[in-house]
Formats: C-alpha cells, structure tokens, sequence
C-alpha cells in the first residue's frame, strides 16, 4: 500500500511500532508508515532507534507519533524512558553536559549542568560533584543533599556516595528509595543487591551485607565473593572455598577456581577438574582435564587423556 513514486519493488516493513505505525526500509534508509500504508515520515536516516510506543530517535532528533511534530532536536543519547502514574519521562545528556528532560506531553526541561541520575513520580534529581539537588517535575528547585546517588537497584535500594574531603575519595552506602539511610557510607566500594544479600569492600577486604545493613559475611576476603541463593564462593589466601549465609563453610579452601553452572559448581586444583554440588557435597574428584557444559543444564561432558 506504500505509494509507487519509489520506482523500486524491495521495500521492507521490518518493524511494527504499535498498533498504528510501522517502520520500513528503502534503499537502506529508514521510514515510518501508518497501518493503512500512508507515508508519515519519508525514508531519510540510516539511524533509527525505537523509544517506545510514542517516540522514536532518528537522526538525533526526537519524533512524536500523536502529532507528527519534532519536540527535540539534537539527541545524540537516549539514556532512559521513565514510566510513572503521570507521565512517560525520556531523558539525556549531551557532551556539553546539557541534560534535557523530554515528557510524553512534549513539554521539555534543559538543565545546564550536573546529570540526572533519577526521575520518579514527584522529583528529579541531579548530581553534581559531591553533592545532590532535586527539583519538581516543572523543573522548580526543591532541596540539596549531601550526597549523590550512585545506582538505584531493582528491588528499590539505593547506592549512594559521599566525598571524604580528608581522604579525599568518595565513601559509600546503602539507602532506601524515600532516602533514608540504611547504613553509612562506611565502604569503599559496593556491588550489585543479588537475591538480598550486597558486596561491599570495607578497609580494603570484601564482605556481605543483607537488605537491613547487617553483616551476613564479615570483610575478610580478598575477592568480591560470588553468590547464588544463599551460597557464596569466597578467596582467601590465594584459595576458594564454597560456604553458606551463616558463614559455614561448606568446603575447605582447597580450589584454585569455582564457577557456578547451574546446578553445580565446577571446581579447579592443580590444574583438574571436578564438580561439587549446591550443598559443596563432592560429586566428583578433580581429576578431569576438562569439564565441558553442554545446553542440558542435568549434563556435562568430561575430558581425561584426551577421552570423553
């Protein structure tokens, strides 16, 4: 249904966008057209990166499906799409360090420095150096903080930062997504929340600590260990050993590699390997050369003098 001005058969619908609109290619150059085959945008851009339902970014410049209009010229980084009770919130941030915030409405916000590190319901907030600043979603200013907001978790909990000025390094903590502190900002270093239990790097040694702030494992080891339901591979002393929440340890720290493959752990000393189950119970010794995975997670293949 695409009209025959294009003196060429080979045009490509090769995304529906929603309901109402499709992509399409021809000669290589992107288009939009609507359900009905009616050009709305003519194939212009090698560049297209799909938003969402209501905008896409072509050629770094923001095109709005519900009225056809360019609300924003120049994007060359599509960071995020915030979605909340009020609006679809789009925002990014240029190589001048100009953040701009882009509303479903089409209403825009240009702050001149700092980065936007998180939008919700009722603020947006900003970074600076060493401090963090929120504002109302009409870009009115609202507060300062003491600290800036590192990373913000699935499950809602917050990593956030403050600057030591006598150690001149920046220490860290963990929060709650209203802002309050769980714990303070005491490490050097934080990793990811996985399952309710987060790595921190505490006076130069890895620990554990769950979702209320507490130590499930003091820092002690020399690596940031690996978890997995409750079950951590730690090192030590150049050795990994397999070990529980309670700090148990599940097996001695006789490994020189543990990686988890569901589900078991695939174990390495003196150059062989083995497998150890879930509980560390010893499925099988250390002396294959390899151990290769296969798609079915229940089978492995075993390499020993060159057999298998």
């Amino acid at each position: 249904q695409l009209p025959f001005y294009y003196n060429k058969p080979k045009i490509v619908v090769n995304q529906k966008i929603n309901k109402q609109y499709c992509k399409f290619q021809y000669d290589n150059l992107y288009g939009i057209c609507d359900s009905n085959g009616h050009v709305l945008l003519q194939p212009q851009t090698k560049l297209f990166t799909f938003i969402n339902s209501s905008f896409i970014n072509i050629d770094n410049f923001v095109y709005q499906f519900k009225t056809h209009d360019v609300i924003c010229n120049n994007c060359n980084r599509i960071y995020s799409i915030y979605k909340n009770n009020n609006n679809n919130i789009i925002y990014r941030s240029n190589i001048n360090q100009n953040n701009y915030l882009l509303f479903e409405n089409g209403k825009h916000l240009t702050f001149s420095s700092g980065f936007i590190v998180h939008v919700d319901e009722k603020h947006i907030y900003i970074n600076y150096d060493n401090f963090m600043t929120s504002y109302d979603l009409d870009g009115k200013f609202e507060k300062h903080y003491p600290f800036c907001i590192e990373k913000i978790y699935v499950n809602q909990f917050i990593a956030y930062s403050v600057y030591d000025s006598v150690q001149q390094i920046k220490l860290f903590g963990v929060m709650d997504k209203e802002l309050n502190a769980i714990t303070q900002p005491i490490f050097q270093q934080i990793e990811a929340f996985n399952k309710g239990y987060n790595n921190v790097l505490y006076k130069g040694t890895w620990g554990v600590i769950d979702e209320k702030g507490q130590w499930t494992l003091p820092a002690k080891y020399d690596v940031n260990p690996d978890i997995d339901n409750g079950i951590f591979v730690v090192h030590c002393n150049d050795k990994y050993a397999i070990i529980n929440s309670k700090g148990d340890n599940l097996t001695d720290f006789i490994f020189d590699e543990v990686s988890f493959h569901h589900p078991f752990y695939e174990t390495k000393i003196n150059h062989k390997y083995g497998i150890y189950g879930l509980k560390g119970n010893k499925i099988l010794d250390c002396v294959y050369d390899f151990i290769h995975t296969t798609d079915d997670s229940n089978m492995v293949v075993l390499e020993k003098d060159k057999r298998y």
